[in-house]
């Protein structure tokens, strides 16, 4: 079986997948207890009684990559498969410096082109929101980066006195009848207008209408019926994009 390992700037979503490419055993790990070899072998021990054949990590957190990797070792005794732009993508870079390309970008690309193909646009709700471009000819156009919904909900809190912390839920109404649930709708309908309009800006942008939007993330599942564009979500699009690229670097 694959481990695969997405570490983000909150958490490491730690999968395990079956030959299908499909997520049987999954967990999250505060990134922030990943930075001692004691605390990723923790995070891993979940996985202990399973016969793991390989791994492969991608992250954003390069003080935490040292610690997992070796535990990794220690654990399953198989390397880890780094992911970057030196690998079998299937993509074509169009970008000044592939190498600065977060490595859960490469991984949602190739995620959303294995299952819906070239061109799309990927959204990914996390910590800090992205959103990249993958034109005709799997060509990997560039993408954006903004403050995630938690993110902004957190400067919110902290910046404005009679504006508290809140969770996020469906909306009952595109607008709010109090404060709290106008702040509910806010962060989450902007969200998703921004997720259309940006959509119809890489149509436009790229002149091809056939762009397709996929969302994953955190926050995804709330935003994505939002949307008045037909999008596709995709809770796992991060672990299937690892599985494909560790099916086309492996070695037999």
């Amino acid at each position: 079986m694959l481990l695969a390992l997405d570490t983000g700037n909150s958490n490491l979503v730690a999968g395990l997948m079956d030959d299908n490419g499909n997520v049987v055993r999954e967990t999250r790990t505060a990134t922030g207890e990943l930075l001692t070899k004691d605390g990723a072998e923790k995070a891993l021990e979940i996985f202990a009684e399973f016969s793991v054949s390989g791994c492969i990590l991608c992250s954003v957190v390069p003080s935490a990559d040292e610690p997992l990797i070796q535990a990794v070792k220690d654990q399953f005794c198989v390397e880890v498969l780094r992911v970057g732009p030196d690998l079998d993508t299937g993509l074509t870079f169009n970008v000044k410096d592939p190498y600065t390309i977060g490595q859960d970008l490469i991984a949602g690309a190739v995620g959303a082109v294995s299952l819906y193909g070239a061109p799309a646009i990927i959204f990914d709700l996390g910590t800090a929101s992205t959103c990249c471009l993958v034109g005709k000819g799997s060509v990997y156009e560039g993408h954006l980066i903004y403050p995630g919904i938690r993110t902004g909900l957190d400067a919110q809190a902290a910046h404005c006195a009679k504006l508290p912390d809140i969770d996020l839920v469906p909306p009952e109404s595109f607008v709010g009848k109090t404060t709290l649930d106008a702040m509910n709708s806010g962060a989450l309908y902007s969200n998703a207008s921004m997720i259309d309009g940006l959509t119809r800006r890489a149509r436009r942008e790229l002149h091809d209408s056939n762009i397709t939007p996929v969302l994953t993330g955190g926050f995804a599942k709330l935003i994505a019926p939002l949307c008045e564009e037909s999008v596709h979500f995709e809770e796992d699009l991060i672990p299937k994009g690892l599985f494909v690229l560790f099916e086309k670097n492996r070695t037999h």
